[in-house]
Parts: C-alpha cells; structure tokens; sequence
C-alpha cells in the first residue's frame, strides 16, 4: 500500500469530514531504515513535518512504535536532540494507565530516535472523521481518562502542552495520551537553557498545536503551568462531543488569534459536560482547575454497553488486520530466476514531476509554532531523501559530492552551488525570472535559511520555518528555501497574531514579544494592496506598509491593533 494522500497535515482546526483511510498503515519506502537500534521495522504508522512513525517488532515480537526525527533537523538544530531526550525522560517516568510508555530511545544516533509502546486504536480526530461527535456519557469517560493521565503527568512534574485530537488514541482500554515531544518539566527556573529549548526554539516561535493552544501559550508565555493543560483538555472535548473546535477560524492564525481574544463557542455542548469544561476555559489561568477537581467533577461515571461506537471499533479492527498483514511471517515463494525479470519493471523510468529548475514560488507562511500532525500512533521522525547543507557545510566536499581524479567536479552554474545557511542574495531579475547574485546581509536582500542538495522539488521547504520564497536549480540540483529581509525592519516577516513596534516617523518597525503599547498584526496581505485591503478587517487601527521597488511580490501590508493591557 501506499502513503495516502493528504496523510500529512499542517492543522487540526479544519471542519471534520470523514475519511475511508482513516487508520492506515502502508509500506515503507526504500530510505525508510530496516532496522532502528534492535527494531525490526516494519511498516509506516505515521508521518509529519518534523518526521516519520514506524511500526516495528522487538526481537521478541512485541510491536513497538518508532518515532524518528527527519534528518534535515537533527542534523544542524541539537535543540532536536535535547527534546527527544526530554520526551524520553517525560514518558518515562510518568506511569498511568492511560499515557504512552518509552520502551527505549537513543537521542545520540545518527537519526535519532525513540520506541513507543504500540496501542491498537485510531486517534480521536481518526475517530471523529470516522463516527461524528460522540455521545455525552461517551465524552465523560473520555474526560475522566484523559484528566487521569493528566494527573499523573502534573503529579511527575511534567506538561505535556501539547494535548491534541490527534495526540489521544482510542484504544480498547480506554483513551491513551501520546506523544510528549515537546512536554517539558514544571520547576525549570524561567531563563534556564532547557526553558528555552522547550518552549520558544526561534524568535516568534511558539510550540504546540494553535487549535488547542491555551491562551498564555498562543501569546508565547515562556513558563507554562499545567492550568494550560487543563485549558487543551475542554478544548479537545468540545471537539469530541461537537465535532466543532470552539475556537475555530478560517485559518490556523485567525483560530490563535480567537483563543487570545474571543470566549469559546460551547452553544452545542450537553449542558453537564457544559458545567464540567466552562471552568476550564477561564482565561486567568490561576482560576481553572486542577485534573483531581476535574476528575471529582466528573463524578461516577454513567454505564456504557461499549466502550467506543462501532465505527471507530471497525476502525481498530481494520488497523489490527493491516498490522498483522505486516508482521507476520510471509508464505514462502518462489522467486523467478534471472530469464523471467523484466529490468523496466525492477527499475521503472516513471519518476514524479519536479519543480521546473530556475524558478522561484511563494512558499507557505512560515509557521510560528511546531504543529503537530497526526498519526495513527506517535508523531514526528526521520528519513533523509536529501542531503541539508549545515550551518558550516560549503557543499564541495563528502561523499554525494567530492571529485575524484575519474570524476573532475563540474563548472556551477548557479551562485548557491557553494552556499551555507544564513548566506544572503540580492535578486536582480523580477520574481518570475529571478537572477540571485551573492550580497551582504544588509536589507532588500534575501537570507538561505535551508538549502537541499540532489532535488530540485521546492516542497522540500514547506515543513522548514521561517520560509517565505522557494527557488531551484540545476547543476548542482538544489532546492533554496528563503526568507526576504526588508531594509525597513523585522516586522515585515510578522504573521497575523504576532507584535510589531514602531513609531510612525520611524523607518524601521520590528517583530517583538507582545506586550502593552505595541502592536498586534490583525491581518497580513501579501503583494501589492491599498489601504482599503486594512478597512476592512475588524479591529484594525493603523496599517504599515512595505514595499520593494520592481518586485511588488514582495510588499506586504500589516493591519495593526494597538494592545492594551496584559502581554506576554
């Protein structure tokens, strides 16, 4: 079976339809590697942004999950290590019946990686494609599972900060909270290096899910309490008993943005789970419960005639015949001898299409939080299928590039050939044709934040932060994921949700931590615009418009609201 399309996905917060590949698991691809530490692997689970979740056997035969980083980020960001190291030490030592626990881990491989303990069982997002919003006696033993695991994760110390629909499975005991990537320890100091890591790895950007995001932590509050937990919990059983986010937006910045500034929609909740997350929902986060008051809350539980509604047993049923087709022993064949193989069908000449070489596109904006994307166990891992050019990498040497005396290195032919991260480019052609020469990192000028080696498939770029433009080239084939650097100032990168400051006769604006008396981008528009394009937009007050002299592409106007009180 193959991957199936549209397995990676970069929100939560979209309405739910259903989905026939709900659960599923597929083959793995020839870089996936057949062993990881003592795993056998198997098949795909899973995959994200940051990674790939494989199924895997013990030399025992047990199944594991194996969650591998992709190689593009462990291989120049040990941030990515540390919290694969962390999440290990997390998941470990929380023992409750209704969390995932490590098997093993080894943050110091060469792609690192870390075991789960395998649960049979769709995610509740699965679940809820699947079968449409649940019961309220089903959602209340949902709750109590889920405020027990939370309990035992705040009673270690511990915050998940990241519960999600797509971090819950259903499983035939009950719900399992999965994947603590980016929990983090509650008695860190605020400015310790591991504060840091864990909660903001890059100027603006904030970890966690935005469609479950609490309110302290969509604003990027460096220390978090396990009150914004609680705050995820209700958002993930409105979602259970709705099939609607409360918070839902057009767009993952607009769903932030409601959650710093709007109450939640509980019009279609049932009026005892109403009761039981209302309180979970208060914005002074020193006001919401704690998981035992939930758990008292909740009460006895009603009695129900099956755990979960057929559809999402069908579902586990489905994904247990697919783990079974994989890890059994396969029949005994007998193979053809050299006569009978067919070379174009061992080595097809069909290859998937490119991006034309020479050519640059807007990439997607640059995500200022890590989203985690849902699997059927655990999120995030690894396989490279290009070779990243570090920070200190001049791309002349190695093995997928050095010459040899039989292998004289070829004339380049485009100037980012011997190029590292953070070299900037200056673009004298327009945005169709561009022509990039080698500049200094001064302004109106754009910044390599990645660049890939042996591809020139500007996809590559969408799961990179901080990305603006993609460009490709030939001889060397390398993808360059950008980011333009306005001579006016960093606030020209912001999102909607960010904070900018600058005062009106200034001619530089930057993008800072929001805080009372800067500003709040209520809305971005990209290209050329007027000012009529901020008019319109609610709440708007000021507008702030950059422009770029021959690539109006490039201009981008911010709607501005000026913040009151509160910050960050």
């Amino acid at each position: 079976m193959t991957s199936p399309s549209g397995s990676t996905q970069t929100g939560l917060y979209t309405n739910l339809c259903s989905s026939s590949e709900a659960v599923s698991v597929w083959d793995l691809a020839p870089s996936d590697p057949r062993l990881v530490g003592p795993y056998r692997t198997r098949a795909v689970l899973g995959e994200g942004g940051m990674g790939r979740v494989l199924l895997a056997t013990t030399t025992d035969g047990e199944l594991a999950a194996v969650k591998l980083v992709r190689g593009a980020f462990a291989a120049d960001d040990g941030a990515f290590r540390q919290r694969l190291h962390r999440e290990a030490l997390a998941a470990r030592r929380v023992d409750s019946p209704h969390t995932a626990r490590v098997i093993d881990a080894d943050a110091n491989a060469g792609v690192p990686w870390l075991a789960y303990q395998f649960h049979y069982g769709p995610t509740l997002l699965q679940a809820l494609q699947a079968a449409g919003p649940l019961d309220e006696n089903t959602v209340l033993h949902l709750a109590a599972g889920l405020a027990t695991a939370l309990r035992d994760i705040h009673t270690r110390n511990f915050i998940h900060r990241d519960l999600s629909a797509s971090n819950v499975l259903l499983t035939t005991d009950g719900p399992i909270v999965i994947d603590f990537g980016v929990a983090r320890p509650t008695d860190l100091p605020d400015d310790s290096p591991d504060t840091r890591i864990a909660t903001v790895t890059q100027t603006g950007m904030i970890i966690g899910n935005p469609g479950f995001m609490s309110p302290e932590q969509a604003m990027g509050v460096s220390l978090l309490t396990p009150a914004s937990d609680i705050f995820a919990l209700a958002t993930v059983l409105v979602l259970a008993a709705t099939g609607h986010n409360p918070f839902q937006g057009n767009t993952s910045e607009q769903t932030r943005l409601n959650i710093m500034t709007k109450e939640p929609d509980l019009d279609r909740v049932p009026q005892r789970l109403r009761r039981l997350v209302e309180p979970c929902f208060t914005r002074d986060h020193t006001q919401r419960p704690d998981a035992t008051t939930i758990l008292n809350t909740i009460g006895p539980l009603p009695h129900l005639d099956r755990r979960w509604p057929p559809p999402i047993d069908q579902l586990t049923e489905t994904q247990t015949a697919e783990v079974r087709r994989y890890t059994q022993p396969a029949p005994t064949a007998i193979l053809p001898g050299p006569r009978d193989l067919n070379p174009t069908k061992i080595f097809p000449s069909s290859r998937a299409p490119e991006s034309q070489p020479g050519t640059g596109s807007r990439a997607k904006r640059p995500r200022r939080w890590l989203i985690a994307a849902p699997a059927a166990a655990v999120l995030a891992a690894a396989g490279v299928l290009w070779m990243v050019l570090p920070s200190d990498h001049r791309g002349t040497g190695g093995a997928s590039g050095a010459p040899t005396a039989q292998d004289p290195t070829p004339q380049a032919d485009h100037v980012f050939a011997n190029a590292r991260q953070g070299d900037c480019f200056r673009n004298v052609g327009d945005m169709q044709h561009p022509d990039f020469r080698a500049a200094d990192c001064a302004g109106g000028v754009f910044e390599a934040v990645r660049l890939f080696r042996n591809t020139t498939d500007r996809s590559v770029c969408d799961y990179v932060d901080r990305v603006e433009w993609r460009h490709s080239a030939r001889n060397p084939d390398m993808a360059v994921c950008l980011v333009y650097r306005h001579s006016e100032g960093t606030a020209y990168n912001a999102d909607q949700g960010d904070c900018v400051y600058g005062r009106s006769d200034d001619s530089a604006w930057s993008l800072e931590r929001c805080r009372t008396g800067n500003y709040l981008v209520v809305a971005r528009f990209e290209g050329e615009s007027t000012a009529r394009k901020c008019e319109e937009v609610p709440g708007h007050e000021q507008a702030r418009y950059f422009t770029v002299a021959g690539q109006p592409e490039l201009n981008v106007r911010l709607c501005l609201k000026r913040n009151g009180s509160g910050g960050r």
